[in-house]
This record gives structure tokens, sequence and C-alpha cells, in this order.
């Protein structure tokens, strides 16, 4: 299909009215700032946190070994309805 080829008449849209904001109570506007800021210093503290946690989970590395181990995962429920979603998610395109 060509898009090009396609004419639409333009419909003409009533003016919208523009009204401005009511202000804002100086302690909330100032919490509103706070959460929009950036601080280097509170940067530094969650780059400090991320750095501390561990690279690998054991819990979740014993959870996957399991997993692995048992012969009836996934099960046949879980790779049925895997199969809907991607049949369903394919006709959609």
């Amino acid at each position: 299909m060509n898009i090009r080829s396609v004419k639409t008449d333009v419909v003409p849209q009533p003016p919208v009215a523009i009204t401005p904001k009511p202000a804002q109570p100086a302690s909330t506007q100032n919490a509103a700032e706070a959460e929009d800021s950036f601080s280097p210093a509170q940067n530094a503290t969650l780059v400090n946190m991320l750095q501390q946690q561990p690279e690998v989970r054991p819990e979740a590395l014993q959870r996957a070994q399991a997993l692995v181990a048992d012969p009836n995962y996934p099960s046949t429920d879980i790779v049925a309805g895997l199969a809907k979603l991607f049949i369903s998610d394919a006709q959609e395109q």
C-alpha cells in the first residue's frame, strides 16, 4: 500500500486553553525538586552499595543447579504455556 496516495482532509481542531499550574507550597516544591535532582554524593553511595554486592548469589546458584538436575524441569505445562505465548505473539505480528 502506498501511503502517499491516500489523501485526507484536515479537520480543524478547537483551540486548547492553556491554564497555568497552581503554585505549589514551598515545602511540596522542595520535595519535588529533591526527587528530580542529581547529587554526585548520592550516586557514589549507590555505586558503592552495588559494588559491595556479591557477583554470584549462592542461593540462586543452588536453585539453578537443582533445576538443571531435575529431569522434569521445565514441566510439560510450562512448555505448553510458553508455546501458546510464542504462537499468539507470532500471529499478532
